[in-house]
């Protein structure tokens, strides 16, 4: 597999494991803000778009 789609596939998983996170935490619901687990989750989902070449999701 080459290696961008090697690093959309881990975006991919990455950005899904934020969903389900920010759907299961009751402190990213209840404070409408992201706990720690979600803002380092959204921090890789950033990192590997940026070394796909995408611009932010």
């Amino acid at each position: 597999m080459p290696l961008v789609q090697e690093l959309e596939a881990q975006e991919e998983k990455a950005w899904n494991a934020y969903l389900d996170h920010s759907r299961n935490c009751s402190s990213c619901a209840t404070l409408y803000a992201y706990c720690a687990v979600a803002a380092k989750l959204l921090k890789t989902v950033r990192d590997l778009r940026d070394a796909i070449g995408w611009g932010p999701r």
